[in-house]
């Protein structure tokens, strides 16, 4: 049974409560943006479910029709892998309750859960194919963003939002699949401070502007830059924006800033967690987590009750043995791992900043980037290199112990190495890693053979050398270091099926913006 209790926005929440499953002895509510419910809607179409009843929650019993999808919808949208479900929908368990009301299916049990079974199968076929070309690098290649400043920083949001952050300091979202600009905020970082000129020659001559770092989590977002300051942002709509954009956004959205937190010096990552706290690495060697706020003062702050530190807790703050220069952040295992100006990398505990290990990954250099993946720590560094260091099996699960690195494992580097500093890294969860540097390209390894080392598949170009960010959803591999374009390689995208259509867009690319002939994928085996 599939209950409505609202099909309307709670205040204060950027997701509607679009009904309750209920089982035998509990039941989950199903919390789901706006834009994701539309387009589940209209993508399942052709399902065949029909929804006869739909009552809200008014006194009056107001009821009204749905003719044909809203139920397997719904239904899909909790299947584990579903496109919706990683769009933003939020499940929350509760004890039974009285049904306000039911929306009765045409279909009985046997019909819907046998979709359901199809259904899976679909995705799981999806996916292999994804899987491979991911690892043949077919794909579409596409210019998606178009900005009127360069890029400089990039993070990856529930597609196809993305946060972007600029030479001159502004905070973009974008929509990566229309290329509209959604919202902005304008110079909140400066571009240049004396006070900041020597401590920024740490990075490279390459790398600069106004925005350092930035990161986003579902509507939020957190920017970084020289001022020394994590800037919090809430992307969120507004009625009365510009539609045709401009300072406070286009298209209804705008970017309101919720906290601005003191970090101590030139912010050079940022991380925001699951939980919702705020990592933030600086040049001074420090490390800071601003734990999230609770709800009462979040409902304050959405009030607009002052921009500070605001709601945020100061949760720690740690002095590191070298500048720290990019950071990552495993909530399962509870540990943060920070590469250092120094060529190190340090492991922490998350939660009370108990440094519990520290690896020369890159001595005699510096450690540009830092991930984890593959049950490993992974380091990329200012040399071009980048190496892995296993994790102990009593780390792999929270609370797993101190003894952090597995010392009867190797430790690995990838081969070629990068002819500049490798400045991002992600891995996928197929068994492949990503790595982009300062050489302007990306390479995508397969860490994970059946048989043999770990070794490059392949090359994307198209970059210069100020690329600083690398991001992946698992479907799409995104990259600024494009000037102000932001590239998108999308393996959801068959190449062989529509080779003509892609070639004839590429043809109406302006030189002046990129060389089309530099979109290509570049094989580095033998």
């Amino acid at each position: 049974e599939i209950a409505s209790p609202a099909l309307n926005q709670t205040p204060g929440r950027e997701d509607v409560a679009v009904g309750t499953l209920f089982g035998s002895s509990s039941s989950v509510d199903i919390h789901l943006p706006l834009h994701t419910l539309s387009a589940a809607v209209r993508g399942m179409a052709s399902a065949g479910a029909s929804v006869s009843r739909l009552r809200g929650p008014d006194a009056g019993g107001q009821a009204w029709s749905h003719r044909r999808t809203l139920g397997i919808a719904l239904a899909l949208l909790l299947t584990p892998g579903c496109e919706g479900f990683r769009g933003g929908g939020v499940v929350r368990r509760r004890a039974p309750g009285p049904l306000s009301s039911v929306v009765a299916l045409s279909m009985g049990d046997s019909e819907l859960f046998a979709a359901l079974r199809e259904r899976r199968s679909q995705l799981s076929d999806e996916g292999s194919a994804r899987s491979l070309r991911w690892r043949e690098g077919n794909c579409r290649t596409t210019i998606s963003f178009i900005c009127d400043d360069w890029v400089r920083r990039l993070a990856m949001g529930d597609w196809p939002l993305a946060a972007m952050g600029t030479a001159s300091g502004h905070v973009i979202v974008g929509d990566l699949d229309t290329g509209a600009t959604l919202a902005m905020a304008t110079l909140v970082h400066p571009d240049y401070l004396d006070s900041t000129s020597s401590s920024m020659a740490v990075l490279s001559e390459h790398d600069g502007g106004g925005v350092t770092a930035i990161d986003m989590r579902g509507r939020t977002v957190v920017s970084g830059g020289r001022d020394g300051h994590a800037r919090v942002w809430r992307f969120e709509s507004d009625p009365t924006a510009a539609a045709s954009g401009g300072v406070g956004g286009s298209a209804g959205f705008k970017l309101r800033e919720m906290a601005a937190l003191p970090c101590g010096g030139v912010i050079s990552a940022l991380v925001l967690t699951e939980a919702g706290a705020v990592w933030a690495a600086a040049l001074d060697g420090s490390l800071r987590r601003f734990d999230p706020p609770t709800e009462q003062a979040e409902a304050a702050a959405t009030r607009g009750v002052g921009v500070g530190v605001g709601a945020w807790i100061p949760g720690l703050a740690l002095a590191l043995a070298a500048a720290p220069l990019c950071a990552a952040v495993d909530e399962a295992r509870d540990l943060v791992a920070c590469g250092l100006a120094d060529g190190s990398v340090a492991l922490l505990v998350a939660s009370n900043g108990t440094m519990i290990a520290r690896w020369n990954a890159h001595g005699g250099s510096r450690a540009r980037s830092v991930a984890f993946a593959h049950d490993s720590v992974w380091s990329g560094g200012a040399d071009g290199t980048v190496r892995r260091r296993f994790l102990n099996a009593a780390v792999l699960s929270p609370g797993g112990g101190a003894s952090a690195f597995d010392a009867s494992r190797p430790i690995e580097s990838l081969g070629p190495a990068h002819d500049g500093a490798v400045v991002g890294l992600v891995g996928r969860s197929d068994g492949l890693l990503v790595s982009g540097a300062l050489d302007g390209s990306l390479r995508v390894w397969d860490v994970a053979p059946v048989e043999g080392s770990p070794k490059c598949l392949y090359g994307l170009l198209g970059y210069k050398v100020w690329l600083g960010s690398v991001a992946t959803d698992d479907v799409r591999l995104i990259a600024d270091g494009s000037d102000n374009c932001i590239i998108v390689h999308d393996f959801n995208f068959d190449a062989q099926g529509d080779l003509d259509e892609e070639e004839e867009s590429n043809e109406d690319i302006d030189e002046d913006e990129l060389d089309e002939d530099s979109l290509g994928i570049d094989s580095f085996l033998p």
